[in-house]
């Protein structure tokens, strides 16, 4: 049995309890499968559906990355570097969601979603500076 096969049974049950983005659901697993495209392993794992409502754990936060990195463009106009770091702060119920469904599902080693999310960031930037 592959990795990916050992994995199905709990992202389907994830799935069919909540609604949750490619990212959300792809984070939840692709360090298990040493995997870097959260979002591709997300889609892959829900294999198509359609499921309209709003992602349990970051409310549909990763569609509105682009807003935060113009806003983080716009700041850092003007100034010079060699390096940043990118930090974030998240409303509190988003982590508490995570962390519930983690826990719920017994998912260790996985990056939070606050990670997840300095983590896209930081590379969204660096491409475009």
């Amino acid at each position: 049995m592959t990795k990916y096969q050992k994995i199905i049974p709990t992202a389907n049950q994830i799935i069919k309890k909540y609604n949750l983005c490619d990212n959300c659901l792809g984070r939840l697993f692709s360090k298990k499968l040493h995997l870097s495209s959260n979002k591709l392993l997300g889609k892959k794992l829900k294999k198509n559906l359609d499921l309209p409502q709003k992602c349990y754990i970051c409310k549909n936060l990763f569609d509105h990355l682009n807003n935060y990195l113009k806003l983080m463009h716009d700041a850092s106009s003007g100034y010079s570097y060699s390096s940043f770091s990118v930090g974030a702060m998240i409303k509190p119920s988003i982590i508490d969601r995570d962390d519930y469904i983690r826990s719920k599902y017994k998912l260790k080693g996985i990056d939070s979603i606050k990670t997840d999310i300095t983590k896209e960031l930081g590379k969204s930037f660096s491409k475009k500076i």
